[in-house]
């Protein structure tokens, strides 16, 4: 399975279409999106046009903490920006997707997915994404984690941090599990992972 990770758009609706269409021009199977793709607190962008790209991709996925409130705890402000068909899409978003093996969310399923606060909670002192990783995996039994959240490209095996910030393809399948952090579509990243063989192919849509 062909399987495209969108994550981070944040109301970029120019940037998600064109990681949309390299998933369709290179074969994904279906798209996953890891959360904050409408950002239920910033004015700006297309947030209207991101929900629209995303249902007609069919895209499955996880809220992240910018837009948990479309999806579960939906307030009056957002029932007031959005129409009913975006927001019933928006519902079908969950804290955790497991598919072909793979474990999908927008933060660390060691943190309480369902709770909001768990999800805007923020450590003090420097981020630290092998510690974020290793809680990670030991909270699920799944090989290969995917979040969005921390902007960035980066892998953690149980042995410690890869060499690796999305500027190649990464071969998961040489480890026996790995917790991945996947770039931003708002800064004009997605990825697309192929479940057979193993790899994770980053791939630039362009900024906003």
């Amino acid at each position: 399975m062909r399987i495209g990770i969108v994550t981070d758009a944040h109301n970029h609706a120019g940037a998600l279409a064109r990681a949309l269409a390299l998933f369709r021009e290179r074969g994904a199977d279906t798209v996953v999106s890891l959360g904050d793709n409408c950002d239920a607190f910033s004015p700006g962008g297309q947030p209207g046009e991101v929900v629209r790209l995303l249902r007609e991709a069919g895209a499955v996925g996880t809220w992240g903490n910018h837009d948990v409130s479309l999806s579960r705890h939906v307030t009056e402000r957002a029932q007031r920006l959005y129409g009913e068909e975006d927001l019933a899409y928006l519902a079908t978003m969950q804290p955790r997707l497991v598919l072909a093996g793979c474990h999908f969310s927008h933060r660390e399923p060691s943190i309480d997915l369902e709770d909001p606060a768990a999800l805007w909670s923020i450590d003090e002192g420097p981020l630290d994404l092998a510690s974020i990783a290793r809680g990670g995996l030991a909270a699920t039994p799944e090989r290969f984690l995917f979040v969005g959240h921390y902007h960035r490209w980066s892998a953690v095996t149980p042995e410690g941090p890869l060499p690796w910030s999305g500027e190649c393809p990464l071969r998961l399948a040489e480890h026996p599990r790995c917790f991945v952090f996947v770039g931003p579509v708002c800064e004009g990243h997605s990825g697309l992972l192929d479940t057979e063989t193993g790899e994770l192919l980053p791939l630039l849509c362009g900024g906003p």
